[in-house]
């Protein structure tokens, strides 16, 4: 049976299909799509950045008080003089300023938009700061009572369960031969102890309980007795640390 001609600018069809497309047998079915076999693209999301410079700045007018107040003031910390977190809230809100300008010059265009980054960036560090002040006054009560529990079932064990008690032991041995017995009555057994010719030298350590009031950081106080050789004691010291200051 003759083919049928091919008529002028129509594709040269073969048992329905064009001409250059794979002819598969019919049991295969019809060609895959090409696009099927493309791997899926995985959209990046952008970084979220006026989430994260919102968050960033009070924080960051914080830290750079602190550093400024590093400098002026010395590295142990604010001054006594006058009221330290105004004076640290304060700084921190004439540094946030310009930080606040910049987020918004690289996250707006309006105007508006850039007034409320600068505003934020000055108001920013004063509501972290009290609205923290603010919590930890808040939970003072519920810190009391857990401080008292704490208390109760230290007084099991020990004598000694409040830091000013420890301090209280340590430097108030008398000059006698009983000191260093009279300390470790009250103290319980040293953490370190160390005894020669020229008399003795004993450590103890106090981590706790606490109160609200009275923690020290970093939550650690050490008292050293210096006893000469008949017992009698020479030197007492209260350090705060990790580790006792030689």
């Amino acid at each position: 049976m003759a083919e049928p001609e091919q008529r002028s600018g129509e594709p040269a069809v073969k048992n329905g299909h064009a001409k250059g497309t794979p002819v598969l047998p019919a049991e295969f079915g019809t060609p895959l799509d090409p696009k099927l076999l493309e791997e899926p693209k995985v959209e990046s999301r952008p970084f979220p950045v006026r989430p994260f410079a919102f968050l960033l700045l009070p924080f960051a007018g914080l830290a750079a008080s602190r550093g400024v107040q590093w400098l002026t003031e010395g590295s142990q910390g604010p001054s006594a003089a006058g009221d330290t977190l105004l004076r640290w809230v304060l700084i921190a809100a004439a540094l946030g300023l310009p930080l606040g300008w910049l987020a918004g010059r690289f996250i707006t265009k309006t105007f508006g938009g850039r007034a409320v980054w600068v505003a934020w960036g000055t108001l920013s560090p004063a509501i972290l700061a009290f609205g923290i002040s603010a919590t930890v006054a808040a939970t003072h009560p519920l810190r009391e009572w857990m401080a008292r529990r704490g208390e109760a079932r230290c007084r099991l064990t020990r004598k000694v369960c409040q830091s000013h008690e420890f301090r209280a032991a340590c430097e108030g041995q008398p000059a006698s031969t009983t000191a260093r017995a009279q300390a470790t009555d009250l103290l319980g057994p040293p953490i370190f102890e160390r005894c020669d010719t020229a008399g003795c030298l004993t450590r103890w350590q106090y981590t706790g309980p606490w109160t609200p009031d009275d923690w020290v950081a970093p939550g650690s106080i050490w008292c050293t007795l210096v006893t000469d050789p008949s017992g009698k004691a020479t030197r007492t010291r209260i350090t705060p640390g990790t580790e006792p200051v030689e």
